[in-house]
């Protein structure tokens, strides 16, 4: 075989490295800040945030009862209530479960009413359901394609690079997870 003929290896895998990395570039992003979102959800929420609402019920007072609460914040509010569930959490505060209004807590001591509902977080809700598998189907096949596109730049990455250098930033790669490992697991 001549030269002329022969495949050039060195630039084909450096070709196909640039062409997988900028295939790989959006599927990084979302895996990134869902990542990073649901590495500390013991601190907050990645999925969801509570909106808060307050509303002074002046029609009310220590004699109301559960109807009349009720009642009250409809109109104060200007939401309608489809209630699942309430429960007396105090002789004052009635305590509301709804189906899409989230919580609503009513102190008929204080006159107050207190509306607790979770909102999706814009985008990263899904990106976390991407991130979880949640989706299934044909994201699963999307998602190992992608895990092979990775593999595939960790190694060309390595067979590309010049120096010896390589070897001891590919050894602290491995070594990281291994002593985290050790000593968290």
């Amino acid at each position: 075989m001549t030269r002329a003929n022969s495949t050039n290896w060195h630039r084909l895998i450096r070709r196909l490295h640039g062409d997988v990395g900028f295939v790989c570039i959006g599927l990084v992003v979302v895996f990134s800040l869902s990542g990073l979102a649901l590495n500390h959800s013991r601190d907050w929420d990645p999925n969801y945030k509570v909106a808060l609402h307050e509303f002074k019920l002046d029609d009310i007072d220590e004699q109301s009862d559960a109807t009349e609460m009720v009642k009250s914040f409809q109109q104060k509010s200007g939401l309608s209530v489809r209630i699942k569930a309430r429960i007396w959490e105090s002789p004052h505060q009635l305590k509301i479960f709804t189906e899409e209004q989230g919580t609503i807590s009513i102190n008929r001591q204080q006159g107050m009413a207190r509306q607790e509902k979770l909102q999706a977080r814009p985008l990263l809700k899904q990106f976390n359901q991407l991130h979880l598998n949640e989706a299934g189907g044909l994201w699963v096949w999307i998602a190992d394609i992608f895990a092979l596109f990775l593999l595939f730049l960790a190694f060309s990455g390595l067979w590309m690079s010049k120096g010896k250098y390589k070897y001891w930033l590919t050894a602290s790669g491995i070594t990281l997870p291994a002593i985290a490992w050790l000593l968290w697991l």
